[in-house]
């Protein structure tokens, strides 16, 4: 019940399905967001892996994976807007 793209809805109670509908049926915004943040997350992953080094950490198979799984991401962009049903944060991960 919905679009590629357009998100979900989890409803339940009286009139679940009807408010569903009006929640997946929203107009996106024109109006431009009030904040953007996009994070380059091979960055943060080479950032995290040169502190921890230079702390004299060892990296822990946990941080390990951590570090790869960053360096393997693209960019985490998150898009604050007010809309017709309050702020909304929308966000999109690419991956390389």
């Amino acid at each position: 019940m919905g679009e590629v793209g357009r998100g979900g809805v989890v409803a339940v109670g009286k009139d679940s399905q009807a408010r569903a509908a009006s929640l997946l049926s929203f107009t996106a915004p024109a109006d431009p967001p009030l904040l953007v943040m996009v994070y380059d997350m091979a960055r943060m992953g080479e950032l995290l892996k040169s502190a921890m080094d230079s702390l004299g950490n060892s990296q822990s198979p946990e941080l390990a994976f951590v570090t790869e799984f960053y360096q393997a991401s693209g960019t985490i962009t998150y898009d604050v807007r007010a809309g017709e049903r309050g702020v909304e944060i929308h966000t999109h991960m690419g991956m390389k």
